[in-house]
């Protein structure tokens, strides 16, 4: 995507010198951002389900068409990159087909196998996160006719599970935790509504030079150059990309705990259209408050 291959951007400000600002992109800022400019991004899976997906040697995240990436296997943080790479063998010489033949194929440990339910990466195996939670947590029988018994169950839903599917705000807690990426709805669109006058990343850039609007989002970057004569400039990420913000020191002194502890915030100030790239010189900081989960930002690199 265009935001993955973006590593650096050269912003002029008014100092009297170009101060170089690393921007958020791939292998520097949160990975969650590769994922608002794809159209479908689709959950790590064990059983490799989804049409024309691609996998390497550890399962990394691979375009499958062009505007689909499933993520992998090795972007599940609790699962060691040599028990990724058995699964796959294991699933290589024959598809799992039920819940606990995975659990005895596998050969995962408890740990592993819970991080893998909550991200959603045994959906094929069972109806919901929560059900996969449920039946991780269950002994898996040795014997042969258990053993062939497993091997023809469908995945449907269980009759011993009580847990209710997990709503859209837990899936998004659940996706940060063990993946750092949300292949749901960002979390900014679950507060769109409260901001009706907040232009979004991809309406930013359209906007007029010298126009005074209001965006917002989650901050996935905060960086303060020791070049930048006090400057401080930020990344807000929201459904539709990144909105890049330039604070001023004075504004910076005055919210200095606001912006380094928010997750998310509005800032309001004047667009600054530069050879194809869009600022926002910020005149306002504000809170937005939510209870909802965000990505770790990367601060003052």
């Amino acid at each position: 995507s265009g935001v993955a291959r973006q590593s650096v951007a050269w912003v002029a400000i008014w100092v009297g010198e170009s101060v170089r600002v690393t921007c958020t992109g791939a292998g520097v800022g949160p990975v969650c951002c590769v994922t608002a400019s794809i159209r479908k991004p689709l959950p790590a899976s064990a059983t490799g389900s989804g049409s024309g997906s691609t996998e390497g040697s550890c399962g990394k995240a691979r375009t499958s068409s062009e505007s689909t990436v499933r993520l992998g296997l090795c972007m599940i943080r609790e699962l060691s990159v040599a028990h990724g790479e058995a699964l796959l063998r294991q699933r290589e010489a024959q598809p799992f087909s039920a819940m606990a033949d995975f659990q005895r194929r596998a050969g995962l440990n408890r740990d592993e196998l819970r991080a893998l339910a909550r991200a959603g990466a045994l959906q094929g195996l069972a109806t919901h996160r929560r059900e996969a939670l449920w039946q991780v947590q269950e002994p898996v029988e040795e014997d042969l006719f258990s053993m062939a018994a497993a091997r023809d169950v469908k995945p449907e839903a269980s009759a011993g599970c009580p847990l209710a599917p997990m709503t859209n705000e837990e899936r998004l807690e659940a996706d940060f935790s063990t993946t750092r990426v949300t292949v749901g709805p960002h979390p900014m669109q679950f507060l769109r509504t409260q901001l009706p006058n907040a232009w979004t990343a991809a309406e930013l850039r359209q906007a007029s030079h010298d126009s005074y609007l209001e965006t917002a989002g989650m901050v996935i970057c905060r960086q303060r150059p020791g070049t930048a004569k006090g400057f401080v400039f930020l990344s807000l990420e929201d459904e539709s990309g990144i909105s890049n913000i330039i604070v001023s020191p004075g504004l910076y002194e005055r919210h200095r705990l606001l912006i380094a502890a928010e997750a998310f915030l509005r800032i309001e100030g004047v667009v600054q259209q530069n050879e194809g790239v869009t600022h926002l010189r910020a005149q306002g900081i504000r809170a937005l408050p939510s209870t909802l989960p965000a990505t770790a930002s990367h601060d003052f690199h």
